[in-house]
């Protein structure tokens, strides 16, 4: 983007920026501190030249390969905004179906305690949370929520999300590697436990440079992209649960894997496998 000392309209500088439009319009909304709506409706009104110089910045890092919302540290997440950072994976438009699962899950069976494994950013656990408050508000007042992560880092993205969306009553945070740290949990059941595991390979990894910035923590799945989830599933196996559900997240190609592994492993009773707005086979639903 080619640097100027004076002001320049906002159309100029979303075409001199070299980004797309809509994510160059994202990031002027968000430098001006004004609704991107705002900034279509107006496209001749003035950039200050502290901004413009802003804006090339960030079109160079988003052209490096940064996701827009490190950038501007936010992310939209079934309605609600959310703090990200890269110490979390962003959260992803595909994830969204196992929002809607869980609520039909929620709906029809007596569910106590709801778990989130690797919760991250908390866009799980708090947009499921709000919308059981919403459309099952007694449901809402006798269920426990818990969300873990390994990572510090994520749990204070986690926390300060909870603030924001005021759970922190509700939602218990705590640090464990899947169910390690969570032995001395003594809650009523049946649980629903939501995770989105890393579940991608090193192959997959290395051919997607659109994830490069993003966390391996949070990405890497090991050989076959299901290594976290076997050893969850084992740790879930030893709680010896009953008329419990697990929504597994995972790639299109495992289908067949973790379908046998829930079988092998888990002695689930069903199990159905959710396709996202793609089309794509994207959420395991297993009941056990």
């Amino acid at each position: 983007m080619r640097q100027k000392n004076e002001a320049v309209s906002r159309k100029t500088a979303i075409q001199a920026s070299g980004l797309e439009i809509s994510e160059a319009e994202i990031l002027l909304a968000w430098l001006l501190k004004k609704p991107r709506l705002e900034i279509m409706a107006h496209p001749e009104k003035r950039v200050p030249a502290t901004a413009l110089k802003r804006l090339a910045a960030l079109a160079k890092k988003r052209s490096q390969g940064f996701p827009l919302a490190y950038l501007t540290g936010k992310k939209e997440f079934f309605s609600l905004d959310f703090k990200v950072s890269p110490a979390v994976l962003v959260p992803r438009p595909e994830t969204e179906i196992m929002i809607e699962a869980a609520l039909n899950i929620i709906k029809d069976q007596p569910i106590s305690f709801i778990l989130d494994i690797g919760t991250g950013s908390g866009a799980i656990i708090i947009s499921l949370a709000k919308e059981i408050k919403r459309i099952f508000p007694e449901k809402y007042r006798r269920l426990k929520f818990l969300a873990g992560d390994i990572s510090l880092p994520a749990l204070r993205i986690a926390r300060e999300n909870l603030r924001r969306h005021r759970l922190s009553h509700k939602v218990r945070l705590r640090r464990s590697s899947l169910l390690e740290n969570c032995s001395d949990l003594a809650i009523s059941r049946p649980w629903l436990i939501c995770a989105n595991l890393p579940y991608l390979t090193k192959d997959q990894i290395a051919a997607s440079p659109s994830i490069s910035h993003e966390p391996r923590l949070a990405l890497n799945g090991g050989r076959d992209g299901l290594s976290l989830y076997r050893r969850l599933f084992k740790q879930i196996a030893s709680l010896h649960l009953t008329s419990s559900f697990i929504l597994a997240e995972i790639d299109p190609s495992q289908t067949k894997a973790i379908k046998l592994l829930a079988k092998n492993t888990l002695k689930a009773k069903m199990i159905l496998i959710k396709p996202d707005l793609a089309g794509h086979k994207r959420l395991a639903i297993i009941e056990i």
